[in-house]
């Protein structure tokens, strides 16, 4: 099979990967329904029967569980998705699948970056809507703010997750999601077995090496000097961010292209 690149052949494979990969993609869905489900039900039922707080308050654990849940959900997609390679009965019939290296490679991120971040975001905005709606029915939250021309604003503190503001600087860490599919994905293919295990043990070494060597790097460049204005330090502040961004989707790119690599390479 060579390796170029034909959109008829592409399209079979999606279809022929669904038959494989769609059973463990909707039972893991199914389960992260569940989770966020859970987490909604339970803090709602402790605000209607104690009543401690606000409902703001109590719906404050949204963005926790929509990171923390969404990444984990990215990672065990990823991790699992070249599983199959790592078992010898498997990895043959994978490898004589008629499609070149590219497709199968280009099917991998349809597969664990755009559908599994589309349908995540989807599904907890439909359950975040659902949950939210129940709330506003018997209960509200406003508050008034007067703008300096005398007129009066009123907020309404019980929102939808979709149209609550994250911080300036989330947009510095969109690549977060991206850099660890591909850090999980070449994980999938290299490792032979427990995957998900030995990927998660080898991000978190280096990613405590690299924290280690910027604070290091930091601390000798900042030695010996003063801050002049808390304008010079959000500057500063944002620069590191930027270079932690474009840090990070150059490391997305490099890994997916080793993990491209990988695959070509791979042999039973």
């Amino acid at each position: 099979m060579n390796n170029t690149f034909d959109f008829n052949r592409f399209f079979l494979l999606l279809r022929r990967e669904w038959i494989n990969f769609g059973k463990i993609y909707l039972i893991s869905l199914a389960v992260v329904t569940g989770v966020i489900a859970a987490f909604y039900g339970y803090n709602i039922n402790e605000q209607l029967t104690y009543g401690h707080g606000s409902w703001t308050a109590t719906l404050s654990f949204r963005p926790f569980i929509f990171i923390f849940l969404g990444l984990l959900f990215l990672t065990m997609i990823s991790s699992g998705y070249f599983a199959d390679l790592g078992q010898k009965p498997k990895a043959i019939i994978e490898l004589l699948i008629p499609a070149s290296k590219l497709e199968k490679f280009l099917a991998s991120i349809v597969y664990t970056v755009i559908l599994t971040i589309g349908s995540y975001f989807l599904l907890f905005y439909l359950i975040d809507f659902a949950f939210v709606s129940y709330i506003r029915t018997f209960a509200t939250e406003t508050m008034s703010i007067a703008q300096e021309d005398g007129t009066q604003v009123v907020i309404d503190n019980i929102v939808y997750f979709f149209n609550q503001p994250f911080p300036k600087p989330t947009k510095f860490f969109l690549f977060l999601p991206f850099l660890l599919n591909s850090l999980f994905l070449l994980g999938s293919i290299y490792f032979r077995n427990f995957h998900y295990i030995k990927t998660a043990i080898s991000v978190m070494i280096y990613v405590a090496c690299w924290i280690g060597l910027v604070v290091f790097i930091m601390n000798r460049a900042t030695s010996d000097t003063i801050v002049v204005g808390i304008g010079f330090w959000q500057q500063y502040e944002i620069n590191i961010l930027k270079i932690l961004c474009g840090t990070g989707i150059i490391l997305t790119l490099i890994f997916w292209f080793l993990s491209y690599l990988r695959l070509k390479e791979k042999e039973v």
